[in-house]
């Protein structure tokens, strides 16, 4: 038996409560019916008297002593476009004697629009004429407003999400197919439709299907816990492709009851751009959610949206609670506690934590409660949901802030191709500003280097593939053709509609100058910029192939200064590098513009002539250079008398091997030098046996 005293203020059973606690009540329910923006009516339908409560005149922005509750008062409010349906609304639940809820809209003096949701009933005598009608009608302008920035914050999101290449897959319990995004024909090869039905373990490799089990019996026995693994799955086309997936075990929430799978092709990710994210939530009751609390902070009242938003089934679990044990840091709550005594009021966010410890961002409107004397009644409090706004408020400043600040231009089209913005590095890249941009397709930049086979192959990979990537030429507006490596994906809209085309490239042309310049080097004496003995070789390779096929002769001249070890130590090495080049200089302009001269190394010089009519004319040609190198030469004012030596080789009659020519061709050089030099030999085993190779004639001269 409780032996406790009553509580002071405490009802004994049996006995009404005091007025006072009536009053307080009233006043708390008043208030909170304030907060949560909703008014009551009632018509007496026998005298058509109206009764409005304050706050229906405080929603309708109506002074009670200029204008008395009326229902056309209430009609003159209702947007004319909403006028007959609320009209028939109410007369319809009188005539079928059933409650209604209606949402619409009013128009207020100023034209600004509210949106309310009104709710009535109809009481009857016993012969079934109607007496009175009770209804409520809530502001919820605030909350439609809300709905509406946040679907249009999600839809701008999905469509930034859009532009990665993550596949989705839905599946139930046992592991089987719901759904299949398209990307995930890129990834396996299947199209999504041929998948549902299936386990996913039908595309996991063998190896790595104990695992992939492992992992789901895991996700079914730990729901909304993330779990981030990789596998190897099987494409169509026989390879192997690794994916690395996000699983979140989400069957218990009601709008998507699946294991989300969120796969990625970490094969080609390895060695391309950052990863894209992919967020899955769900979106909570739109409701407000109210509760009351005590001076002390614990908590009295709580209603239905409360309990959803938090996550809990009844009031028991939350009543008599102190409200900081609902926050994710209290010590930030106590602090907003402290204002609110002071001030009387607050609005901010705060991070709330559900009973199963996760954390959602809750907008807070809070303010107290007085009674006449001005003593604190209680503490009242609305909340929304705002986690999923603010998620995508931050997304959304993420890739503004990668668009303006990247290096790499950016291009977003519509499906037709027509350009609706592009960033600061595309000015930078191609000249046109953004103004002149707008509203013009990128053919503006078209370089004509491309024929209409790569244009259809680009736009096939678009169609089929949804993305292209590789290198294009283009067009700056000064009219300078560029290369530029070029990435283009197609943005669609969560029906599958294609919306956008967006385009990151970035010019290359410093890289393309390097990779030239480096090929040249490979190939070209770096003091006299003729071709060096590897390409040489090549372009004799390939004059050996054509002469073959049109059965021509060629030939190899392999030239040599005589005594230009002298000049070397005589005057420098410096003047002897200035003599090469004149040398270089000389040999080139003796021959055809189809011949090739080349430089293989110290002051020997290799010839190929191409197209000869008779193996007279090579010694002719041969004749003329000794005579171009028998002239004098000048350097720094001091005229040099030099003379070379000049062996011949000849296709097909010496060799069919572009080494074999040169080898007979630098042999019978030295057998020239061996007459006496200042002459030309044409290759005969006779004469140059016994002659040293071309690697060891430096030592032999």
């Amino acid at each position: 038996m409780d032996t406790q005293p009553p509580e002071p203020g405490a009802v004994p059973p049996g006995k009404p409560p005091p007025a006072a606690n009536l009053q307080a009540h009233a006043a708390r329910m008043e208030e909170a019916m304030r907060v949560a923006g909703i008014g009551c009516w009632e018509l007496d339908l026998t005298t058509d008297r109206l009764y409005w409560s304050p706050q229906i005149f405080e929603i309708f922005e109506i002074d009670p002593a200029r204008f008395p509750a009326s229902y056309q008062t209430f009609l003159d409010l209702v947007h004319p476009e909403d006028r007959a349906a609320v009209d028939a609304a109410y007369l319809a639940s009188v005539r079928e004697r059933r409650a209604y809820a209606h949402a619409h809209r009013l128009q207020m003096p100023d034209g600004r629009i509210k949106h309310v949701l009104e709710r009535g009933e109809t009481f009857y005598d016993a012969a079934g004429r109607p007496l009175r009608s009770l209804g409520t009608v809530q502001d919820v302008t605030a909350r439609v407003s809300a709905e509406q920035a946040l679907r249009e914050s999600e839809e701008r999101f999905r469509r930034l999400v859009q532009r990665g290449w993550d596949a989705i897959l839905l599946l139930d319990a046992q592991g089987e197919v719901r759904y299949a995004s398209d990307a995930i024909e890129r990834l396996v090869g299947h199209r999504p439709d041929a998948l549902l039905g299936l386990g996913a373990a039908h595309l996991v490799h063998p190896d790595d299907l104990e695992i992939a089990r492992t992992e789901l019996r895991r996700l079914v026995e730990q729901p909304r816990r993330p779990r981030i693994a990789e596998y190897r799955v099987r494409h169509l086309d026989g390879g192997v492709r690794h994916l690395e997936v996000a699983a979140t075990n989400l069957l218990d929430e009601p709008c998507v009851r699946a294991i989300v799978l969120n796969c990625r092709d970490v094969t080609e990710r390895k060695a391309a751009e950052q990863r894209i994210r992919v967020m899955e939530y769900a979106i909570g009751s739109s409701l407000n959610a109210v509760a009351m609390g005590e001076s002390s902070g614990r908590i009295s009242y709580v209603n239905d949206a409360f309990l959803r938003l938090w996550g809990y089934r009844s009031p028991g679990q939350v009543l008599g609670r102190p409200m900081r044990e609902f926050w994710d840091d209290p010590a930030a709550a106590v602090e907003v506690g402290r204002r609110l005594l002071h001030a009387g009021s607050w609005e901010g966010e705060l991070v709330a934590r559900r009973g199963d410890g996760s954390r959602f961002d809750a907008q807070v409107g809070a303010s107290l409660v007085h009674d006449g004397q001005g003593r604190i009644l209680c503490l009242m409090g609305s909340f929304v949901d705002v986690t999923e706004r603010n998620r995508a408020a931050q997304r959304l400043r993420q890739a503004a802030s990668v668009f303006a600040s990247t290096e790499e231009g950016v291009v977003i089209s519509d499906p037709r191709g027509v350009i609706l913005d592009v960033n600061a590095a595309f000015t930078e890249i191609t000249g046109y500003d953004r103004a002149e941009a707008i509203g013009r397709t990128p053919s503006l930049l078209r370089s004509d280097r491309h024929d209409a086979a790569f244009y259809e192959a680009f736009w096939a990979a678009l169609k089929n593939e949804g993305g292209w990537r590789g290198e294009i030429w283009n067009r700056r507006k000064n009219g300078e053709v560029y290369p530029e490596w070029l990435t283009v994906n197609a943005v669609r809209d969560a029906d599958g509609e294609l919306i956008n085309y967006v385009a990151v490239f970035s010019d290359i042309s410093g890289l393309k100058r390097s990779q030239a310049k480096l090929a040249h080097l490979a190939h070209h004496d770096a003091l006299t910029d003729l071709p060096n003995r590897l390409l040489f070789l090549d372009r004799l390779s390939h004059a050996i192939s054509r002469a073959e096929r049109d059965g021509s002769q060629l030939a190899v001249l392999f030239t040599d200064l005589d005594g230009f070890k002298s000049v070397n130590d005589a005057l420098g090495h410096y003047a002897g590098d200035r003599l090469l080049q004149e040398m270089a200089g000389r040999l080139a302009g003796a021959i055809r513009k189809d011949d090739t001269v080349a430089r293989l190394g110290g002051d020997e010089f290799v010839l190929l002539i191409e197209r000869l009519h008779a193996p007279e004319d090579a010694g002719a040609l041969a004749g003329k250079l000794l005579e171009a190198l028998a002239a004098p030469f000048t350097l720094d004012g001091q005229e040099l008398h030099v003379t070379g030596s000049i062996g011949i080789s000849l296709f097909p009659r010496d060799g069919n091997a572009a080494e074999e020519l040169v080898q007979r061709a630098d042999a019978a050089m030295y057998a020239a030098k061996a007459t006496g030099r200042n002459a030309w030999r044409c290759y005969a085993p006779a004469r140059t046996e016994g002659a040293p190779p071309e690697r060891d004639r430096a030592a032999a001269a």
